[in-house]
């Protein structure tokens, strides 16, 4: 009777293990997170392929769009901004670094290249990194220092500056157009300086051109092709410096000249063609009885206005024929390309001799999918043929980031994985950071723990040869970020200059870069 009863005990306790451990059962704090793999480690559900009919929603939903990853999410670790050959760094307490190349004087204060980060200054932030680099202090005036040899620190003349100059105050935002620099005031003034269009100027008029002066005013925002007034008048912005009014009652727009995505005061999306205004998202109405937008991120891309709405669903809506590739499905359809996302990508650059073409989707459960009319191995799938439909390449993601030739993801547990292109020679110069300089199609394991965060920089050099070709090298550069604010770095290191004090010209595993006074 004892061993009856024992057998029965023994049985009972290995069906409660059994349902305690049913596929459907909520993981518990305590056990393992899954290991991210190349594959899904189940069938992901099929996505729907047309519009779904939906009822209204009556609450706030539940995704929402990853924080950006380059700009320092967290609150002890450094905000890394990158340029061709030169970098810096902002750490939580306010103090910058700077590395890389230092011919133009990029790196105030310092004679010569830096190998490792050097201490510059505090009080300020890079909003452009290059030959020239500009900045705002606290105080929001912008200052710059570096090249300026075509003008580009609007002090009337191309002559070398030793350190940082003064600009202009109050700015908000600065951008580089083509040569042509533009600053936008917190009153609503634009102003713009330059030399490259002005060649034919002289004397009081040549310097002028190169002194920040007003070119527009009562502005809320701008961008390389547009300009938006405090009263919603939508301007396309040329790059002779001329303007045509495009639409009234905008309050954002994304994109440069036709096709634009815009959105109106009542959180509604439109599509901005020759044709008119073209509604592809309504305003969201959110449980207490409030209105707002009914997205969360727009992206255009090659003719076509990518959108994540609040609810999480992923939608595109082909407004033009494409520019670039051969073909253009579903002109003028809005069409749903999945649900429950939280964050996307798109991208497509395509010349005669090389192009890249990605979209990726992240969703709620973790799952990073991949798609694109051409594309390499920045895809993370295992072959190389064209893949128009959606695909599952990795799970247990919380972020990734994609610079064009090479991709990365950040999972649950902070490792980081990685696929795309990596060389030595010929046009592409980098590593994937797995200790080899090999591309990889699908996603290999960097080694890397408890990082919160990837940057991933890619500098396009276009060649032209003796013979009269041409060609493009591709310099890829990465830098992660750990929750202890520890930075690594590994990728092309030309003369050095990578940040970590190795003199290879690729770093094939991520070595640290530290910050010393």
């Amino acid at each position: 009777m004892k061993r009856i009863i024992s057998f029965a005990l023994i049985l009972m306790l290995l069906i409660s293990f059994a349902a305690c451990r049913r596929p459907d059962a909520p993981v518990s704090g305590n056990e393992p997170v899954a290991q991210p793999t190349a594959e899904p480690t189940e069938a992901p559900t099929e996505e729907p392929t047309a519009e779904p009919t939906e009822a209204a929603p009556t609450e706030d939903p539940l995704p929402t769009p990853m924080p950006d990853m380059n700009d320092g999410d967290d609150d002890n670790t450094p905000a890394i901004y990158a340029g061709n050959n030169v970098f810096f760094a902002v750490r939580p307490e306010g103090a910058v670094y700077a590395w890389g190349n230092n011919e133009y004087g990029q790196i105030p204060g310092r004679d010569g290249d830096a190998l490792r980060p050097v201490y510059v200054g505090s009080g300020f932030t890079p909003v452009i990194v290059g030959d020239t680099v500009f900045a705002l202090d606290s105080e929001h005036t912008l200052i710059g220092w570096g090249r300026n040899d075509r003008a580009q620190l609007g002090q009337g003349d191309a002559e070398k500056h030793d350190g940082t100059v003064k600009i202009l105050e109050n700015v908000k935002k600065v951008l580089d157009r083509w040569g042509t620099y533009y600053a936008l005031t917190e009153q609503g003034e634009l102003y713009a300086w330059s030399y490259s269009q002005y060649d034919e100027l002289e004397g009081a008029e040549l310097v002028s051109a190169m002194t920040p002066h007003k070119v527009f005013e009562n502005v809320r925002e701008f961008d390389k092709y547009f300009i938006i007034t405090n009263d919603g008048e939508l301007w396309e912005s040329c790059g002779t410096g001329e303007t045509s009014k495009l639409a009234d009652g905008v309050q954002e727009a994304w994109g440069g000249a036709y096709p634009m995505a815009v959105c109106d005061t009542d959180g509604r999306l439109y599509a901005l063609t020759p044709n008119g205004m073209e509604l592809i998202c309504d305003s969201y109405a959110y449980g207490d009885g409030t209105t707002g937008r009914g997205f969360l991120k727009v992206e255009v891309s090659d003719g076509v206005i990518w959108f994540l709405t609040v609810d999480g669903t992923l939608k595109r809506y082909t407004a033009s024929e494409s520019d670039v590739l051969a073909e253009t499905d579903n002109l003028g359809e809005l069409e749903t390309i999945m649900n429950e996302v939280v964050d996307f990508d798109t991208a497509t650059y395509m010349d005669e001799d090389w192009g890249y073409d990605y979209k990726f989707a992240l969703k709620a459960n973790g799952e990073l999918w991949s798609w694109a009319i051409y594309h390499g191995p920045i895809l993370g799938k295992a072959s190389y043929e064209t893949c128009k439909t959606p695909e599952c390449v990795l799970t247990g993601v919380t972020s990734f980031t994609c610079s064009g030739a090479e991709t990365y993801a950040v999972t649950a547990n902070g490792e980081v994985w990685a696929c795309g292109m990596g060389g030595e020679e010929g046009f592409i110069y980098g590593s994937l950071g797995d200790g080899t300089a090999e591309e990889s199609y699908t996603f290999v394991n960097t080694g890397l723990t408890d990082i919160t965060r990837v940057l991933t920089h890619l500098e396009l050099v276009f060649i032209d040869y003796d013979d009269g070709t041409d060609g493009v090298r591709l310099y890829c550069r990465t830098f992660a970020v750990n929750k202890d604010g520890r930075l690594f770095a590994w990728g092309w290191n030309g003369d050095g200059l990578l940040g970590a004090g190795a003199l290879d010209e690729v770093v094939l595993s991520p070595m640290e870069v530290y910050f010393t006074r």
